[in-house]
């Protein structure tokens, strides 16, 4: 439920889905996204979603 909350606001709030994705990171990996990090899931990420 918590997944599918995060896609809706990923579809409707696109302004915001920086947060939303790492959000999504930290909750399901339990890990802090760094500078150098984000970048490289942000690029998988737009490739594959947007």
């Amino acid at each position: 439920m918590l997944f599918y909350s995060i896609i809706y606001q990923l579809h409707f709030q696109y302004k915001n889905y920086k947060l939303v994705i790492k959000q999504f990171i930290v909750i399901f990996l339990g890990v802090n996204v760094d500078q150098e990090f984000f970048p490289r899931i942000h690029n998988a990420l737009s490739n594959t979603l947007f």
